[in-house]
């Protein structure tokens, strides 16, 4: 368990947060499972669509925790994790570079829950190890400047 939460803490949880906050799309899908990719991406995917990029960026992560294990009704193990984040959200302007979401002074405090499983089919991909993320929520607790 202990070499797990340090993965968590070192590895997943940090790439997961850049794929997403980064909006990169092949390393999000290799991360997630379908339905939570769908979900995540949809949110990055408005902002891209208007010709703008991402310069978003998570500055800290903190109280990774994993609050539960389970077996589903599929028989598959599930580890249900928590943690926040300290994340600046910016999208730019394509070609001016302006900011057109957030700001730099902007830090937001968020809080996430995820579900987690490692897929046996995906034990040799070198990104992810197996692990994937099949649900997680994200709320925002507060912006201060």
């Amino acid at each position: 368990m202990e070499h797990f939460e340090r993965e968590l803490r070192e590895y997943i949880v940090p790439e997961v947060i850049d794929a997403y906050l980064t909006a990169d799309q092949e390393a999000l899908k290799a991360w997630c499972g379908e339905a939570t990719y769908n979900l995540l991406w949809a949110t990055m995917e408005q902002y891209l669509k208007q010709g703008m990029v991402s310069d978003s960026k998570c500055l800290d992560i903190r109280q990774v925790d994993v609050s539960d294990g389970k077996i589903l009704e599929n028989n598959v193990p599930v580890f249900v994790i928590t943690f926040a984040t300290q994340e600046m959200l910016l999208f730019r302007d394509v070609k001016t570079r302006e900011i057109v979401v957030g700001a730099e002074n902007k830090v937001e405090q968020v809080h996430y829950a995820a579900v987690v499983t490692r897929s046996e089919e995906d034990l040799d991909n070198e990104l992810t190890g197996g692990w994937k993320v099949i649900d997680m929520a994200r709320r925002s607790a507060r912006a201060y400047l």
